[in-house]
């Protein structure tokens, strides 16, 4: 079945019909998380638990909510640690021109993922960190 037939399907699903975003990213990603490839479908908890993260936060870009390139199937603790960070403030800063995001996103969606990546797992190294100067602190003695 290619992609495309599988994304039909989804959008027919009864009892709950996918969107064609959300279906997209499901097929794309193959139930792999796109920022830490945990694998969502190893389990019904982890099928369950499963999100779909709006690359360029829906919040800020409500006119891109359902634009199939700003969604990306991703594990609930990626998606709650990523929260509305706005990857398109890091290139803002670098002084690019971004004043059309869905013209950046088409350009750049891969580079954008690479960057949420990135930062994800350093925010992960710091959370660890904190974690265990927390857990240390608490257990003490």
């Amino acid at each position: 079945m290619t992609n495309e037939e599988k994304i039909e399907r989804l959008k027919v699903h009864e009892p709950d019909p996918y969107n064609d975003a959300t279906a997209k990213a499901y097929v794309e990603a193959r139930g792999l998380c796109t920022y830490c490839c945990q694998d969502g479908f190893s389990s019904p908890a982890g099928f369950w638990s499963s999100h779909i993260d709006h690359l360029l936060p829906k919040n800020k870009y409500p006119e891109l909510k359902l634009e199939p390139l700003n969604c990306v199937y991703c594990c609930l603790r990626c998606n709650i640690w990523k929260g509305s960070m706005d990857p398109l403030e890091h290139w803002k800063q670098s002084g690019e021109d971004v004043s059309d995001p869905l013209k950046f996103l088409r350009e750049r969606r891969q580079e954008i993922i690479g960057f949420v990546k990135l930062w994800l797992k350093e925010k992960r190294s710091r959370d660890a960190e904190e974690y265990q100067k927390i857990t240390a602190l608490i257990r003490d003695s």
